[in-house]
């Protein structure tokens, strides 16, 4: 399995410090405008790198989040079933714990689906 580092979307469901995308172009998955609350500029940062990262487990899991918080649960809940469908990877989250892609798509997935019921 890889191990990627820092990401937004893991930060902001388990908690923690600030941090940097380790690993990727500054900005990339936009983890600076998520935490900040900033979402028309992680928009636009996410914008710029799908092509590049499009099947990227934190771009994706970012990209979710981004859905999740401007209200596009439908969006949110296809990303995170698109990150179940690929090959699971580690992440490594702001304050050095580990999770797999997959764990936290599913539980961000079963928290989107209890919220429409």
């Amino acid at each position: 399995m890889k191990i990627l580092f820092a990401l937004a979307a893991a930060t902001m469901a388990f908690g923690g410090a600030a941090a940097e995308e380790i690993g990727y172009a500054k900005d990339a998955l936009a983890y600076s405008a998520m935490i900040n609350g900033d979402w028309s500029t992680a928009e636009a940062q996410l914008a710029q790198s799908g092509d590049e990262l499009s099947s990227d487990p934190a771009y994706l899991l970012n990209l979710a989040q981004l859905y999740l918080s401007t209200n596009r649960t439908a969006e949110a809940d296809a990303v995170y079933r698109r990150v179940l469908s690929n090959d699971d990877m580690i992440l490594v989250l702001s304050d050095g714990r580990k999770v797999t892609a997959h764990s936290l798509a599913s539980s961000r997935l079963s928290r989107v689906q209890q919220a429409a019921r």
